[in-house]
């Protein structure tokens, strides 16, 4: 049976798209088997999903408001 690829959840504030989506192939390339997957949207849309439970594994917004608002969450 084949190993399962490891996979990155990436949630990323929509006026990151470019850079964030040139970082992930690059961070794919430098890491085969992993697979960057990506949710770009508004940072305050981004931090209401996350605050429902949504699995995510790097959260960058922004500003720094809804930063804050997560991490007192």
């Amino acid at each position: 049976m084949p190993a399962k690829a490891a996979s990155l959840t990436v949630f990323a504030a929509a006026s990151l798209t470019d850079a964030f989506t040139e970082i992930g192939a690059a961070y794919e390339v430098a890491n085969p088997g992993m697979r960057v997957m990506f949710s770009f949207a508004g940072s305050q849309t981004l931090r209401t999903q996350i605050e429902a439970g949504a699995a995510v594994d790097v959260f960058a917004s922004a500003n720094s408001n809804e930063m804050d608002a997560l991490g007192t969450a």
